[in-house]
Order: C-alpha cells, then sequence, then structure tokens
C-alpha cells in the first residue's frame, strides 16, 4: 500500500492516513444507496420495480433509489407503500428508515461522511501501527486475520478506483496526479455539504449531495 503513495512531506503513519482516506471515503453514499438497492432486488424486486416504476422516468434506477431513500417529505407515501409491500421484514424497514435519516439533508449527509471519515482513519491507523509492530518488534498480534482481510479490502477498493480515473483521463501519468485529484474532488464534495448547511435533499438537489454532479 505504500509503495502506491507519493513521497511522504509528513509523518509516515500521518501520510498513509492522509492519503487512502480521501480514496477510501470516495463514493461512500452511493454505496451506501447501491447496496440498499441490491438488497431489495435481491429480496423484493417486484415490489421494488412496482416503486421505482412511480419516479420520474428520466432518472436510472440508482438514481430512483437515492431519490426514494433521500427526499424526505415528497416521497413519504413512496416508502410507505414499499413497506406496505415488503410486509413483515422489520430489520429491512429500519434499514430504509435509518438511511433516509442519514441522507435526507446536507448536514446529515455530512455527519454520515465524517463518521465514515474517522472509521476509516481509525482502521487505518491500526494496520498501520500493527506493521509497525511486526516489522521493527517481530510481535505476535492475535487480531493480524481482521486487519489483513480489512487491508485486503482496501487495497482492492484503491487499485479499482486507480484504474476507473485512469481509464477515464488519458492526461493522468502517475500514481500522485491521481491522489491529488481524489483529494481535491473530496475536499469539494465535503465543503458542498458543509456550505449547503441544513438544505434538504428535493428533485434539484439530490444528485449534487448524494452523486456530487
Amino acid at each position: 500500500m505504500e509503495s502506491l503513495l507519493p513521497p511522504p512531506q509528513e509523518q509516515r503513519i500521518l501520510h498513509f492516513i492522509n492519503s487512502l482516506e480521501p480514496l477510501l471515503s470516495r463514493k461512500y453514499i452511493q454505496k451506501l444507496i447501491n447496496d440498499l438497492m441490491n438488497t431489495l432486488r435481491l429480496n423484493y424486486p417486484k415490489e421494488l420495480n412496482i416503486i421505482l416504476s412511480k419516479m420520474p422516468p428520466e432518472y436510472t434506477d440508482i438514481e430512483k433509489c437515492a431519490a426514494l431513500i433521500s427526499i424526505k417529505d415528497e416521497n413519504e407515501n413512496l416508502r410507505d407503500e414499499l413497506y406496505e409491500l415488503m410486509g413483515r421484514n422489520p430489520l429491512l424497514r429500519n434499514r430504509i428508515y435509518t438511511l433516509m435519516k442519514k441522507l435526507h439533508s446536507a448536514d446529515n449527509i455530512y455527519i454520515t461522511m465524517e463518521l465514515h471519515k474517522n472509521r476509516i482513519r481509525w482502521h487505518l491507523q491500526r494496520i498501520y501501527r500493527a506493521r509497525n509492530l511486526i516489522t521493527h518488534k517481530g510481535e505476535d498480534i492475535d487480531y493480524v486475520n481482521q486487519l489483513v482481510e480489512n487491508l485486503h479490502f482496501y487495497y482492492h477498493t484503491i487499485i479499482d478506483l486507480i484504474q476507473e480515473i485512469t481509464s477515464q483521463n488519458n492526461n493522468i501519468d502517475s500514481l500522485e496526479t491521481v491522489f491529488n485529484l481524489v483529494r481535491l474532488e473530496h475536499e469539494a464534495y465535503i465543503r458542498l455539504l458543509k456550505d449547503s448547511k441544513e438544505e434538504k435533499c428535493n428533485n434539484k438537489n439530490f444528485k449534487l449531495f448524494l452523486f456530487c454532479s
């Protein structure tokens, strides 16, 4: 992982965390929505299609699901209809409601992103400290298997992201450029959420707040 990073300009552990956190936070909100849609597709495909068919036709399916979840008041009736079609499934109903609470305003999306950022930074710090204990002190760590699983997931997430960005931008000539580009885009997105304050999601802004588009 370290070999992917640009040269450090600060303490190595901070460089490791600060460099990787924007890449691992990128598209986190879209992932939450996509995971929920996949769960609904798997368990309630007909019911979900009924609800999505009532959404604006110009939206993609993921945008329809995002609007259904994030636009609190205007789409409350559609969510209630989905609950009725689903029948008794309190866990999934609670998951939908909880996600709506997290994503219905710029403030709440910002808080969700900050909590995710803190988790990512804690995981990366734990991984790096374990690396130091193994490399420099030769210590045996009981929880190393869990850390390796996390690191394996992070590694493939970052490699996939690098491939995605380089395939879309022919003028990118180094990994450092990729890291800087993602960092700047991520900082702009967080700044947008902070500046929008208590603005709630609606049909005009939900794609900007959730997909930054």
